[in-house]
């Protein structure tokens, strides 16, 4: 019973280090429901909670498996320690349809996914980061564009905001916050975003939401290296998202792509900042 609660405490410690619906739920549960869940596995028999994927789904461990989980997720429900996932009673209270779903996940989404990896070692961990990554930085998108509204900047700022390529796919290590290297982006844009929407959105959560995580956490040294997601580009930014040297290396074809969204900046502040003062004597080549 100790180890169990020590698991669950630990599982729930590392569930607020992680941005993410899932994650912020999981934080939420108390300690000692989830211990209980755990401790089914081992008055069940079993050593850990491992089924046999790719193995007989009827066979009497498979079958042992489903029911702890099953039984798990019930005891939970039952004791309102996932109130937040909104579930619907009905379903709860559904055996036969929570072990089709139970059944859909294990021989379904995980046996295609011990596959996949047993084929290309590794690909899986790369997927799940890249999955991981691409959701997070589409909720920074929202965040951001919702302060922008709120601040009622000018429309066209407010469409580059809601560009998610525009935003990079920032890497979080406990509660550090280190951003990623944007490529051909302007440092105003990344301080624009950094200095101007994430404290408004951040305001904003402390005001009507206390119990999410914080968006602007403590920020880590210098510009992480730029991730496969970063080196995307659109093509609907406008001309003053990129850097002039980067934008000069752009093809004519891309120039004349990126010169028909016209010119976004802001506040004045960020207007005259110097990568931006740079574009009045813009030299094209």
């Amino acid at each position: 019973v100790r180890e169990a609660y020590d698991t669950a405490t630990k599982l729930i410690k590392d569930a607020k280090t992680i941005t993410g619906p899932i994650a912020n739920t999981i934080a939420r549960i108390d300690a000692d429901h989830l211990a209980s869940a755990f401790t089914m596995v081992v008055k069940a028999g079993l050593k850990g909670f491992i089924p046999d994927v790719e193995g007989p789904v009827q066979s009497h461990y498979n079958q042992l498996h489903r029911h702890v989980a099953v039984s798990a997720f019930r005891f939970l429900f039952r004791s309102h320690a996932l109130y937040t996932f909104e579930i619907n009673e009905d379903y709860a209270n559904n055996v036969s349809f929570l072990n089709d779903v139970y059944d859909n996940f294990v021989y379904g989404t995980l046996a295609q996914n011990t596959k996949k990896e047993r084929r290309d070692p590794g690909s899986l961990d790369k997927s799940i980061t890249n999955s991981v990554a691409y959701k997070a930085r589409n909720r920074l998108t929202k965040l951001r564009f919702q302060a922008g509204r709120r601040l009622q900047l000018r429309k066209p700022v407010q469409r580059m905001i809601a560009i998610k390529e525009a935003h990079s796919d920032d890497e979080h290590v406990g509660k550090t916050r280190y951003v990623r290297d944007k490529p051909g982006r302007n440092p105003t844009v990344a301080r624009f975003f950094l200095q101007e929407l994430d404290p408004e959105a951040e305001r904003y959560r402390r005001a009507h939401k206390p119990l999410t995580h914080k968006l602007n956490r403590k920020r880590g040294p210098p510009l992480r290296a730029a991730s496969e997601l970063s080196e995307v580009l659109s093509a609907d930014v406008p001309i003053d998202y990129f850097t002039p040297v980067y934008y000069n290396s752009l093809s004519l074809r891309e120039r004349a792509r990126y010169a028909k969204g016209g010119v976004a900046f802001p506040l004045a502040k960020y207007a005259f900042a110097p990568e931006h003062a740079e574009w009045r004597a813009l030299v094209v080549i």
